[in-house]
């Protein structure tokens, strides 16, 4: 372990600037890329994946960490981009991407844990207020009990941001404030996404209570696998024949 700690570069608050992995590089990649990433200055290419962490932390928030959160940008027509989770600190951490605000729409949740969703009532009032317009779709897992389900999550937060959005009615549209739930089965894998060229998949996982999932995001024969938070199971990881979620 210590020689592995070694060989790893300086965390970025304390000065890293590279990635913090022993592989920077895999593969062979068809174009030359800086060293270092400068938001704004390094246009997607068509077919091309970029995936940036947002967030890693866990419950306990932290100033140098956000909470758990992933933004996944695809080189389609529409630049699209999506939040897998948006934990606390997580929209801090995006603002310094220069990615439009007003494309702020797609938003795919693991589960409903406080450190995977602290950020939601920013992305529903603050960001709307920056010139969004159309609401934000949110996807997210059902469950045994109906009001444990992403509908409920959505209907609730909608209620608990009502003030926030009442308080800018006739100053800005109203369309921007609200949300759109996906919810979607728990207990099996499902495609519940297609658009631009873009499928993203959802399947169960193992967290907490029914509901948890994980997703894949499929893009011009690409694909990036975020299962939150999990363990080994019949849809991750390694398992006996036997073994279910």
């Amino acid at each position: 372990m210590s020689d592995l700690t070694e060989t790893l570069p300086a965390l970025a608050h304390l000065g890293g600037t590279q990635a913090l992995t022993t592989t920077p590089i895999v593969g062979t990649p068809a174009r030359p890329y800086p060293e270092t990433f400068v938001p704004g200055m390094e246009e997607l290419a068509e077919g091309e994946i970029r995936v940036t962490v947002l967030g890693s932390g866990d419950p306990f928030i932290k100033r140098s960490q956000a909470s758990g959160s992933l933004l996944i940008e695809v080189g389609n027509a529409e630049k699209d981009f999506f939040f897998f989770d948006l934990g606390s600190g997580s929209l801090a951490n995006f603002s310094s991407m220069l990615l439009p605000e007003e494309s702020t729409t797609k938003v795919f949740l693991s589960h409903l844990h406080a450190d995977h969703v602290g950020d939601i009532p920013g992305l529903l009032g603050s960001l709307a207020k920056n010139g969004r317009v159309d609401p934000v779709e949110i996807w997210g897992g059902g469950s045994e009990d109906p009001e444990l389900g992403l509908e409920s999550f959505v209907r609730y937060m909608l209620k608990a941001m009502a003030w926030d959005a009442a308080s800018v009615r006739g100053v800005r549209p109203m369309s921007g404030f609200d949300a759109i739930a996906h919810e979607m089965g728990y207990d099996r894998p499902e495609s519940i996404y297609q658009r631009g060229g873009v499928t993203v998949s959802s399947f169960p996982a193992i967290h907490g209570l029914s509901g948890a999932v994980g997703y894949s995001l499929e893009y011009e024969g690409r694909k990036v696998v975020f299962s939150g938070d999990t363990r080994p199971c019949r849809f991750v990881g390694r398992r006996r024949p036997e073994r279910i979620c």
